[in-house]
């Protein structure tokens, strides 16, 4: 990284990469000189490129910029994929209240991460939610203990559901002997 900074890639080459590339983009998808203006549109790029890294002004303050967007991408990318979790298929996803609470709970640990990592909350987790070795064995017996008790008295909705899982449960080691033959 020392080496990229000293001859100069984060303050010439990155800034004047990404304003060539949002130029050209935009004027090839508007076409402002016609269909056939790549060339143009490339001309207009490049000059407008040097001419933004010429003023130094503005490399500093595009490379003071746009590592705080990055990072809000970032969150909220994060945000949408712990919800794109909590939701799912839009037949099999959750709704209402479990989805009103998930969503609080998501918001909740990003803000708590990020004020973690930040060092505005000093420490890890409080000290009721640090489980000891005990705890977390007696909360995977109550978490297995739910699960066979769902097992048992649940009914699948599909009568073929559980009889295709057999099936390929029988055929599994099977399949595992076949190996690399």
């Amino acid at each position: 990284m020392g080496t990229l900074e000293s001859i100069g890639f984060y303050s010439v080459a990155l800034p004047f990469l990404l304003v060539f590339t949002i130029i050209f983009a935009m004027l090839e998808k508007i076409k402002l000189f016609g269909k056939q203006s790549k060339r143009f549109n490339l001309l207009i790029a490049l000059v407008m490129a040097f001419l933004v890294i010429r003023v130094q002004s503005l490399v500093e303050t595009m490379n003071a910029f746009l590592p705080q967007v990055s990072f809000l991408a970032l969150i909220f990318i994060m945000f949408l994929l712990l919800l794109g979790i909590l939701i799912g298929p839009t037949e099999n996803g959750w709704s209402g209240i479990p989805l009103f609470l998930g969503i609080i709970i998501t918001v909740g640990v990003i803000i708590y991460a990020l004020l973690t990592s930040s060092g505005v909350v000093l420490g890890g987790l409080p000290s009721w939610l640090q489980l000891t070795s005990q705890d977390r064995n007696i909360l995977i017996a109550i978490v297995l203990f739910f699960l066979f008790v769902w097992f048992v008295v649940s009914e699948p909705k599909d009568k073929n559901s559980w009889g295709k899982f057999t099936d390929y449960l029988g055929k599994l080691p099977n399949e595992l002997g076949k190996g690399g033959n």
